[in-house]
């Protein structure tokens, strides 16, 4: 491992902590407010107690402790969407909506902001959660915008492997079934077109 590689490897943990330390406000715990920014983000699809745990990495119950909490605080509600009941969807009520408008995190957004174009940084970024995915075995999660599954239709799109059409107000939301774009892929408009034969 070379200095630099180490150097960002620390910087990358003490913007942890940092996050972390931001994130006790409110009366929350930082995993509670990873959840209502995670809802706030993903496709319908993608928002059952399943999902919310791979990306968390965490395991069920850790989870589901955390949607109890979240329930009794009045911000999230679950859904039934299944046709035996067992399967849930999650929901942020109202008072969670108005709750990530003071969310810990704007502070860390805003210092981003104010690096101006950084070229190569949500890349690198990106790339390094994406390594780290695969060796953890685990979902990569993404919007439909960079995944190699989706093709471009009318207004919107088609996720191939679940044969549903995506509008495009919903291409832009976090999916559990992302696969991210391979070589070859063209993208369009800040969309990816996947080449069809």
């Amino acid at each position: 491992m070379t200095d630099n590689a180490e150097e960002i490897v620390a910087q990358i943990e003490r913007l942890g902590r940092l996050a972390r330390a931001a994130q006790h406000e409110e009366g929350m715990k930082p995993v509670q407010w990873e959840v209502l920014r995670y809802l706030s983000r993903a496709r319908k699809q993608s928002r059952n107690p399943g999902a919310l745990a791979d990306f968390l990495s965490s395991t069920r119950g850790t989870v589901s402790q955390t949607l109890i909490a979240l329930e009794k605080k009045g911000l999230i509600k679950r859904l039934n969407c299944g046709s035996d009941g067992r399967a849930k969807r999650l929901e942020l009520t109202p008072a969670a909506h108005e709750m990530l408008t003071r969310d810990p995190m704007e502070k860390f957004t805003i210092a981003v902001s104010e690096l101006g174009e950084a070229p190569g940084l949500l890349e690198s970024l990106k790339g390094i959660v994406t390594t780290l995915v695969a060796q953890n075995g685990t979902n990569s999660f993404g919007d439909c915008r960079n995944c190699s599954q989706y093709v471009i239709k009318d207004l919107g799109g088609i996720c191939r492997p679940k044969e549903m059409d995506i509008p495009a107000e919903e291409a832009v939301q976090l999916c559990r079934d992302f696969e991210p774009l391979l070589t070859g892929d063209i993208k369009h408009s800040n969309i990816p077109v996947k080449m069809m034969s």
